[in-house]
């Protein structure tokens, strides 16, 4: 079996081969992830720690050469091998606009288009040719990762109908019937607690937010008795304020657009947040500074 990580928290990731039938572990090479093995097995694909290139070499670690460098702010995200072992295709991201899977050919070249869509966040290809790729859902599903089938000159064809989790490192088993992949789901939520011995120490800390959604701290009201923060609770980010004491939130600022990151005034009289459009199917919009009276009332562009 082929892993890749760090083998503890002192170390740096690395590639390493584990032997399914005695448990032995031995060291292929620092500075790598994302790791993917040729049909042929002869050879190993792999990513290094920044994302920034990728490299081959054979199935025992010799004759490393680095196949692409990504340009200035690119990262690669995974990497596959073609069904015939002539070619890498890689997941190329650039900002949060634009997400596409790329091909080399092992002896050099440009690289080849396959498929461009910034929703894009894991794939593997398929013995008989076929892209397998996970794409995240549209506002306001986006914790949500699905399968498509993606084939030259086809329509890409749904696969799965999943809804709260996320799909992650792909991988077709030889005959290319089963497909493994890692569920991941992720939630945070506001803990409030005390601070003692002259704020060198957090006691008590407790649960305030009591969803399952995504909540994120912004500021307390001035007099620390309420929490203002920004949750998807709702489906898009919206601004909530909670009392410390109290089970639910009510909500500050809401509607279609995201809302995140409250902060209060100086004076404690606003509470000011960041709000951005959401276009359907596009990136999102520029961002604006906007405030809300703390007392209440409609929402006011600051920036």
């Amino acid at each position: 079996m082929l892993a890749s990580g760090p083998a503890g928290p002192r170390e740096e990731r690395g590639v390493w081969v584990i032997s399914t039938l005695t448990g032995t572990v031995r060291k292929l090479r620092d500075d790598a992830w994302g790791t993917a093995v040729s049909r042929d097995n002869a050879r190993i694909a792999l990513i290094n720690t920044a994302g920034t290139e990728i490299w081959i070499m054979g199935a025992n670690g010799e004759d490393p050469r680095k196949l692409v460098a990504a340009e200035k702010g690119a990262i690669f995200t995974a990497v596959a091998w073609s069904p015939d072992s002539k070619r890498v295709a890689y997941l190329k991201r650039h900002g949060v606009e634009e997400t596409a899977i790329e091909s080399r050919d092992l002896e050099g070249g440009p690289p080849t288009a396959m498929l461009s869509d910034r929703r894009l966040r894991a794939f593997c290809w398929a013995p008989d040719g076929a892209i397998l790729a996970a794409r995240i859902e549209p506002p306001p599903n986006e914790t949500s990762f699905n399968l498509w089938e993606i084939r030259e000159r086809r329509e890409p064809r749904r696969l799965t109908n999943w809804a709260g989790f996320a799909s992650w490192y792909l991988s077709l088993t030889a005959d290319g019937k089963g497909l493994l992949m890692v569920r991941g789901h992720w939630q945070s939520d506001v803990y409030v607690g005390e601070l003692e011995n002259n704020s060198a120490r957090l006691m008590g800390a407790r649960r305030l937010t009591r969803d399952d959604r995504t909540d994120w701290p912004g500021t307390w009201t001035r007099d620390n008795r309420a929490v203002v923060f920004h949750s998807d609770r709702n489906g898009s980010f919206d601004i909530f304020r909670q009392g410390i004491e109290d089970r639910s939130a009510e909500l500050v600022v809401g509607g279609p657009e995201e809302q995140r990151d409250p902060q209060l005034s100086p004076d404690g009289s606003w509470i000011l947040y960041l709000a951005w459009t959401h276009p359907p199917g596009g990136a999102p919009s520029t961002g604006r500074l906007m405030r809300i009276p703390l007392s209440g009332g409609a929402p006011q562009a600051v920036l």
